[in-house]
């Protein structure tokens, strides 16, 4: 049995992998995931390693070793066998959910012209061709970044949360800014499938992330995401670079 651990910017999240599939799922707190962890592994005396997505820089190599005795794969696309090319200059610092997802979008959607939009703390974009050709991205701004902004960097604009989109024109301060922050989301999301389909034609768009569901009767092109996709990539690049 695998752990995958996807530690996002705002989540961090569990699931356990047999030979069947996923068996079960969860999330960790912040201020005791280690515990969290060490008692998952006691609970389940079967896992014999770990493959995780760290956008938080959570999982160092030296603490996991004094804290678990798993062997850990770490999502690094520098130091680890990918099952795609990619043009990006500087592996270092390609997001390792970009990687997870580009391998579960991948194996979900073979030989495809796909473009990820993942939309979460932050909002990226990755083209992949059906020849297995990463070309690139975007990041941009997430939904909860954009409001939060419009509130700290000005004197009078409230704090406000998602709020489904009615009209694209406000009549008022908090109405003004839901069309905004949405409506400018919604329009971003389709200048870049626009733009994306003037580079590669027949192309799949996948809408994933946590605030992907929010958007998904939004965008008329884009197919939602399976929930677990970061994890089945999570498990490919696996097993691409494991050597049991």
């Amino acid at each position: 049995m695998l752990l995958l651990l996807d530690f996002g910017n705002t989540r961090l999240k569990y699931f356990l992998q047999g030979e069947e599939g996923i068996s079960h799922t969860g999330e960790l707190e912040p201020k005791t995931y280690w515990k969290q962890l060490q008692q998952l592994q006691e609970d389940y005396p079967q896992l014999r390693e770990a493959v995780a997505a760290d956008v938080r820089g959570l999982l160092s190599s030296s603490l996991w070793k004094k804290q678990l005795q798993l062997p850990l794969l770490l999502v690094n696309a520098a130091h680890i066998a990918l099952p795609f090319t990619t043009h990006y200059t500087s592996l270092n610092t390609l997001g390792q959910d970009r990687v997870a997802l580009l391998a579960g979008a991948q194996a979900a959607y073979p030989h495809t012209n796909l473009l990820i939009v993942d939309v979460g703390s932050c909002i990226t974009y990755d083209l992949l061709t059906a020849q297995g050709e990463h070309k690139g991205g975007a990041i941009s701004p997430g939904i909860a970044m954009r409001y939060k902004s419009l509130h700290h960097y000005t004197g009078k604009l409230p704090q406000l949360e998602y709020q489904d989109l009615s009209s694209y024109l406000g009549t008022s301060t908090e109405t003004a800014l839901h069309a905004g922050v949405v409506g400018g989301v919604i329009a971003e999301i389709e200048a870049h499938i626009e733009q994306t389909e003037q580079i590669c034609s027949n192309l799949t768009v996948i809408l994933a992330g946590g605030d992907a569901q929010k958007l998904s009767k939004k965008i008329k092109k884009a197919i939602f995401a399976h929930p677990n996709l970061l994890a089945h990539g999570l498990y490919k690049l696996w097993k691409l670079n494991s050597t049991t």
